[in-house]
């Protein structure tokens, strides 16, 4: 399953992206992301075979999951997208 997460950024900027519910925490509210030295392809490879997070080297940050999909209609998304 997939999630529409928004981030809560530094700044009070908001960023809206596609990632496995996996990396979402619901108990706290926060979602992983990874570090900046990932390409947008590697990114979006880590996203659709839905690889889990490394907790040691990415990013939490405060989030909030606004929908979850299944893999077949978030694949389609991501393809359009790119």
């Amino acid at each position: 399953m997939y999630i529409i997460a928004e981030y809560f950024l530094e700044g009070g900027a908001n960023e809206v992206e596609v990632v496995p519910q996996s990396w979402f925490d619901k108990t706290k509210n926060t979602c992983w992301w990874p570090p900046s030295n990932f390409t947008a392809k590697k990114v979006n490879s880590y996203v659709i075979k839905q690889l889990p997070h490394d907790a040691r080297k990415w990013v939490e940050y405060k989030a909030k999951s606004h929908a979850t999909f299944s893999k077949e209609v978030i694949v389609i998304i991501m393809m359009v997208n790119i």
